[in-house]
């Protein structure tokens, strides 16, 4: 059995992957679609983002497994190879954390004077700088200057530095003073001149123009948004370095034995988040652009290519609905044919998965603005047009099918948990009778916490019109936060520290049972194939549910591009199902071929032996 403190780990990992992952892809998407935003201190920001998306895609992944086995798996080459990117990554950002903060004070001082200031093509080359610097440092290691090693618990890599060596001594004192002393200096020291020349400027522009003139309110207003989101990830990085910092200096000071291993991996941890930390605001930033773009720039033109990628998303919807309407309602044939199989738990559960799929493919040809234009959808008159508007129009049908399908993965999460560690106590807790109590509740859980969006629309006419929520801005604020918690963030984290426990757990068999064996490796088939729906629902919807999110807080904005991409990856979730039943399970494999070639009884009774080991 795994010790408590891997399991913590390996979810604390997990959770900075996820989020460190999904946003700094946001944020790097963004300044991709949007090339008017690439101007000087946005390319740091760019920066920064994709050298955090490096480390959480490659190194982070590691982490969740290297924890869950409780020890490090991928030898020498792959603890350097992790080492080297979590090392160039960090001091990349750094680097242009500081660089970015000297910027903005060039940017302050020289307000009227462009040829002074970071113009485009010398911020990247400056950036280029930056990363080249970074890798000098990170590569020194490999090269001889230093080395890696496995740190604390012994389940990531870093630099050795416990080692008493003068050549490994040196290297750390250089790298401190090189890439954590001098950026910090620069960040610290920019940042306090940015305010001093902000309370200059805005006397001069008083002076000037005037205390009310728009031009001083508006020149000072975009100067003072950027120093202080500029500030706050600089903040971050200083909250999340300076006790990884403090504990490697105490490390070379006082000795190895000094500081446990625990100890010395909490820091590492925390310094590993500061790729979701500035993330948050790096998204924070891209929306008080888009503000500031909005106030500044005159009403945008309707793009040329509107119409075109219209049509590419009618298409793309068109599919996903076809396919998931056809495959769901495929394995539900196929489960129905089988009546044994529907006596478990599990098949109930994914049968329901199943129609709530076949559900969402409808639904999306029924609701407008996805297969059908709103303009060319017909609103019907009087009660009619209330129903349509309150059910289809504001998509609150289409919604409620991707709660209930979190809520019933979470429910099969635990009922595996159930089937493994409390086999005395599965059959009174997931009987037939309650698995289907328990999805009734499911739907109508879902159906009274979706209930906000009846008050937020109204049929006017022959049109469908967004109201204001009649309970405020923050009751707004509140209410969507509150709905995004139990829906989705604490179902997915309750399937994961299931799936998590019962990986790390999982009692191992008997030698000389070959019942037990045979038992355990159903068990573990089934596990995967419902650990991998998980993974696809969770990365599927996660992104586009935290746009919802901050949405109401003016960080995230519905309806754009972004969002729209975001959206179609969850609707594309709702066929991913049984292509994963399919080439993760043999027998529903069998299953499927025996249904296309109208063998259901054989299945049957092949179906029988196997759900009354994995039941």
């Amino acid at each position: 059995m795994v010790p408590t403190i891997y399991v913590i780990f390996a979810v604390l990992a997990a959770v900075i992957c996820v989020i460190g992952a999904s946003l700094n892809s946001l944020v790097c998407l963004v300044f991709y679609r949007t090339k008017k935003f690439l101007n000087a201190p946005n390319i740091f920001i760019a920066s920064v983002a994709l050298s955090d998306l490096l480390y959480c895609v490659t190194s982070l992944p590691l982490l969740v497994v290297t924890n869950i086995h409780g020890r490090w798996i991928y030898g020498d080459y792959g603890c350097k190879a992790t080492a080297f990117i979590a090392t160039w990554s960090g001091l990349t950002s750094i680097m242009n954390l500081s660089l970015a903060g000297y910027e903005r004070y060039i940017a302050l001082v020289f307000l009227y004077k462009s040829q002074q200031t970071f113009t485009r093509r010398r911020a990247i080359r400056a950036t280029v700088a930056m990363w080249l610097y970074a890798l000098f440092w990170a590569i020194m290691p490999l090269c001889g200057w230093s080395g890696f090693e496995q740190e604390g618990i012994g389940t990531s890599c870093s630099l050795r530095w416990k080692s008493r060596d003068k050549l490994d001594l040196s290297y750390h004192t250089c790298l401190i003073f090189a890439c954590y002393v001098l950026p910090v200096s620069i960040m610290i020291t920019s940042y306090h001149k940015s305010c001093r020349e902000l309370n200059k400027g805005a006397k001069r522009a008083k002076k000037t123009w005037g205390k009310t003139s728009p031009f001083t309110k508006k020149a000072l207003e975009m100067e003072r948004k950027m120093v202080i989101l500029f500030g706050a990830m600089t903040i971050a990085f200083l909250v999340a370095w300076t006790p990884y910092a403090v504990v490697s200096l105490v490390a070379m000071i006082a000795g190895p034995d000094v500081i446990s291993d625990v100890t010395a991996s909490i820091p590492a941890y925390v310094a590993k988040s500061s790729f979701a930390k500035y993330s948050e605001s790096c998204t924070a930033k891209i929306s008080s652009l888009q503000e500031m773009e909005n106030i500044t720039s005159p009403p945008p033109k309707v793009p040329k290519d509107s119409e075109s990628s219209h049509v590419g998303l009618q298409i793309a919807f068109c599919l996903i609905a076809t396919t998931s309407f056809a495959f769901n309602l495929l394995f539900c044939v196929m489960l129905l044919r089988n009546p044994t199989m529907l006596k478990k738990a599990h098949n109930i559960l994914l049968f329901s998965l199943a129609v709530v799929d076949v559900l969402t493919g409808v639904f999306i040809v029924a609701t407008p603005g996805y297969v059908i234009l709103k303009s060319s959808y017909p609103v019907p008159h009087g009660a009619g047009g209330e129903v349509f508007c309150r059910l289809l129009s504001n998509r609150y049908l289409l919604f409620a099918m991707g709660k209930v399908s979190i809520l019933l993965v979470a429910c099969l999460a635990i009922e595996r948990w159930f089937c493994v560690f409390r086999p005395m106590k599965y059959e009174k807790h997931f009987s037939r009778k309650r698995v289907l109590i328990y999805v009734g509740v499911m739907f109508i859980v879902t159906c009274i916490l979706s209930m906000n969006k009846f008050f937020e629309i109204s049929v006017s006419g022959e049109k469908c019109i967004t109201k204001k929520a009649p309970y405020g801005k923050e009751g707004t604020r509140a209410f969507i936060v509150t709905y995004s918690v139990i829906t989705f963030y604490m179902p997915c984290l309750s399937t994961w520290f299931t799936f998590a426990d019962i990986a790390i757990n999982l009692p191992s068999s008997p030698s000389g049972s070959a019942n037990v064996e045979t038992e355990r490796k159903l068990q573990k088939v089934l596990l995967r194939m419902c650990a991998l729906a998980a993974v696809a629902l969770t990365v599927c919807g996660f992104p586009a549910q935290t746009i919802y999110t901050l949405s109401p807080f003016g960080i995230t904005k519905i309806g754009s591009s972004v969002h729209k991409t975001f959206n179609v990856l969850v609707l594309f979730n709702s066929c991913m199902n049984p292509f994963i039943y399919y080439f993760s399970n043999k027998e529903y494999r069998k299953a499927f071929k025996d249904l296309l070639r109208c063998k259901g009884k054989q299945s049957g009774r092949d179906m029988e032996l196997e759900t009354q080991v994995t039941g």
